[in-house]
C-alpha cells in the first residue's frame, strides 16, 4: 500500500492549523459584519466624545441694533467635552458667562479702517449636569443663548421647573427678497416650565404667532419706520403659558407676508421630564426650513441657520435647503445615510441680485435618538469645517417616568439581522471545519492501520 500524504504525528498539526485558520477567518468576517452594521449607527454624541461647537458673536444683526450669539441653541449629550469656540466679529470685549462655568474673557474682533477682522476665543469644559443652561455677555445679559444637555438616562431627567423668558426677533428679508424669519428658531424647555415669548419685530410690517398645541395667537406689531430708513424695532409680549406637554411642536406667521411666508415657522421644544405626563408622541412630518448664509463669521465663514434642528424620535424629516450664496455647497448627515447631497447655488441677476435657490433633502425617518452632525459637503473656503450644525431627536418615553426607547426599530432590526448572520456564519464554519477536517481523519486511521 501507497504511504499516505500525512504521517500520523502530522495529522493533528495540519488539523489545528486548519480549524485555526477558519477560526482567523469567521473573526475577520465577523469583524467587517460588525464594522457594516454597528459602525455606521454609532457616530451620535456620546458621553466623553470631545465635541466641536463654534459660536459667532454677531453685533446689530438683521440690522436691529440687538447683538446676538449665532447660533443662540447648542446641544450636546451628558458628559461630553465641549470644545467651543467663540468668533467675535465685533469691536466689543465681554465676558462670556456659561451657567456653571467660570466666566471666559472674550477677546474683541480688531478694527480696520471700515472692517472689524474676527477675533477666536477657546473655552473648553466638561458637562457632566444635565438640563438647559443660559449662557450671555456678562455685560449684555440681552446677548445670550442656550446650552441644552440631554441626559444619558431619560427615565431620570428631573428638573426643577422654572421661569423661561425668551426675546425673539423677527428678521425681513433673511433668506432673500420676502422670506422673512424667527430667530432663534427653536425655543427649547422643560416639561412643566413656564414661558415668556417678547417678539421683537424689526420689520416695517406686521407679522402673527400661532402655536396650536397651547392654543396660542398673537399679532405682532410692525417696526417703526424712519424717515432715514431705519426701522425702530417693536415688541410684543405673548400670553404666558406652562409647557405641560412634551415634543417638538411648530409654530407659524399667521399674517401673508410674501413669497416664504410658509417657511416663517419656529419650534417649540418641550423636553420630557420623569414625573411629566406619559411622553409617546404620534409621528407627524417635521418640515425644517435651513437658510445658507455666506460670510455670517468674516470672509468664507459661511453658515446654516438655524444650525440646531429639533424632532421626535420617529418622525418623518423633511429639510429644505435655501442657498443664498452663489458658490456651491453640500450637505451631508452620516447617521442617517444622507451623503454629499449637492446644494444649488444661488444665482446673481443684473436687476434684483442675488437670486437664492432651494434643495430638497431626501426625506428620512428620525428612527434613532441622539445629537447627530450635520456638515457641508464640499469645500467652501476657510470656514468649511466650521459650517455645522445638529439634528437633535428626542427619545420616545413608554409611558410616564418610563424607560425611554434608546434602540430605535430600524437599529433593532439591524441588531438582529447582524446576531442571526453571526450565528449562521458560525454554523457554516464548524460544517466546513467538519468536512475539512473528514479526509485528514480517514488519512490517519489509514495511516494507524498501516503501521
Amino acid at each position: 500500500m501507497k504511504n499516505p500524504t500525512h504521517t500520523a504525528s502530522q495529522l493533528p498539526l495540519a488539523r489545528k492549523q486548519g480549524f485555526a485558520v477558519l477560526l482567523l477567518s469567521s473573526l475577520l468576517i465577523v469583524s467587517a459584519f460588525g464594522f457594516a452594521f454597528i459602525l455606521p449607527q454609532a457616530k451620535a454624541q456620546t458621553g466623553g466624545t470631545v465635541i466641536d461647537l463654534f459660536v459667532i458673536a454677531q453685533p446689530s444683526f438683521g440690522g436691529s441694533n440687538y447683538d446676538v450669539f449665532f447660533p443662540q441653541s447648542l446641544a450636546v449629550q451628558q458628559g461630553n467635552q465641549v470644545n467651543l469656540t467663540v468668533r467675535n466679529v465685533g469691536n466689543q470685549t465681554f465676558h462670556l458667562q456659561i451657567e456653571g462655568q467660570p466666566a471666559v474673557l472674550v477677546q474683541a474682533g480688531i478694527q480696520n479702517v471700515s472692517t472689524v477682522a474676527p477675533v477666536d476665543t477657546a473655552v473648553l469644559f466638561t458637562v457632566s449636569a444635565v438640563g438647559i443652561f443660559s449662557f450671555a455677555a456678562a455685560e449684555h445679559p440681552e446677548m445670550n443663548g442656550q446650552l441644552i444637555v440631554l441626559p444619558s438616562d431619560w427615565a431620570s431627567y428631573n428638573p426643577a421647573s422654572q421661569t423661561r423668558s425668551f426675546t425673539q426677533l423677527i428678521i425681513p428679508d433673511f433668506a432673500g427678497e420676502g422670506y422673512d424669519k424667527y430667530f432663534p428658531s427653536s425655543l427649547v424647555v422643560n416639561q412643566g416650565d413656564t414661558v415668556n415669548i417678547t417678539f421683537r419685530n424689526t420689520d416695517d410690517m406686521a407679522h402673527g404667532f400661532a402655536l396650536a398645541i397651547y392654543g396660542l395667537t398673537a399679532t405682532l406689531n410692525s417696526g417703526k419706520a424712519q424717515d432715514n430708513g431705519s426701522i425702530i424695532p417693536v415688541d410684543t409680549n405673548i400670553q404666558p403659558f406652562t409647557a405641560t406637554t412634551p415634543g417638538v411642536f411648530s409654530f407659524h406667521c399667521t399674517i401673508p407676508c410674501g413669497p416664504g411666508h410658509l417657511e416663517m415657522v419656529g419650534s417649540l421644544v418641550v423636553l420630557p421630564t420623569k414625573n411629566g405626563n406619559g411622553y409617546n408622541p404620534v409621528p407627524v412630518t417635521q418640515n425644517s426650513y435651513l437658510t445658507i448664509k455666506p460670510d455670517v463669521a468674516g470672509e468664507e465663514y459661511d453658515k446654516y441657520v438655524p444650525d440646531a434642528v429639533f424632532v421626535n424620535q420617529n418622525d418623518i424629516v423633511h429639510i429644505n435647503v435655501r442657498n443664498t450664496d452663489t458658490a456651491v455647497h453640500g450637505f451631508s448627515l452620516p447617521n442617517y445615510n444622507i451623503n454629499d447631497v449637492t446644494i444649488t447655488p444661488a444665482t446673481e441677476n443684473a436687476t434684483i441680485g442675488v437670486v437664492p435657490t432651494d434643495t430638497v433633502i431626501p426625506d428620512f425617518n428620525a428612527a434613532q435618538p441622539g445629537v447627530f452632525e450635520f456638515f457641508c459637503s464640499n469645500n467652501c473656503g476657510a470656514g468649511h469645517d466650521q459650517m455645522t450644525g445638529y439634528l437633535v431627536v428626542l427619545p420616545a418615553l413608554i409611558a410616564s417616568g418610563g424607560t425611554p426607547t434608546t434602540t430605535a426599530p430600524s437599529q433593532f432590526i439591524s441588531t438582529v439581522i447582524f446576531i442571526c448572520l453571526i450565528i449562521a456564519l458560525l454554523v457554516v464554519c464548524i460544517l466546513i471545519g467538519i468536512v475539512v477536517a473528514k479526509p485528514f481523519g480517514n488519512e490517519e486511521n489509514s495511516a494507524k492501520s498501516s503501521s
